[in-house]
């Protein structure tokens, strides 16, 4: 006789999305404490982090303790390459300075460019 044994359903994937500013694969990261439950995605090269429609506002509900618990602050600042020459570039430049390459950067969800606020 077979014995029938009931298996959960795998949990689903989630997309590590590449960050706009470097390109690697973001982390994620799970912040849970007392308030909603959030999932972040986050750079470890650029220190950048990833918020979705929303995001900011449940963030904004955690004490910013609870963050840094599980994203490491960067001490210093990270000049990724420019997207065309690949010469360091200011996260903050509106142009590279060895090749005047627009430093616009597309949006890793849909791909289309972000405006700059």
């Amino acid at each position: 006789m077979t014995e029938i044994v009931s298996i959960a359903p795998p949990r689903a994937l989630e997309a590590r999305l590449p960050c706009p500013v470097c390109a690697v694969a973001m982390e994620k990261a799970r912040l849970a404490g007392n308030q909603r439950a959030l999932t972040l995605d986050h750079c470890t090269r650029c220190g950048g982090v990833w918020f979705d429609r929303g995001e900011v506002l449940v963030l904004a509900a955690h004490p910013p303790a609870e963050l840094w618990a599980i994203i490491a602050q960067r001490q210093e600042r990270v000049n990724p390459p420019c997207h065309k020459c690949g010469a360091p570039l200011g996260r903050d430049h509106a142009q590279c300075l060895a090749c005047s390459h627009v430093n616009d950067l597309a949006c890793p969800t849909c791909d289309e460019r972000m405006s700059r606020r």
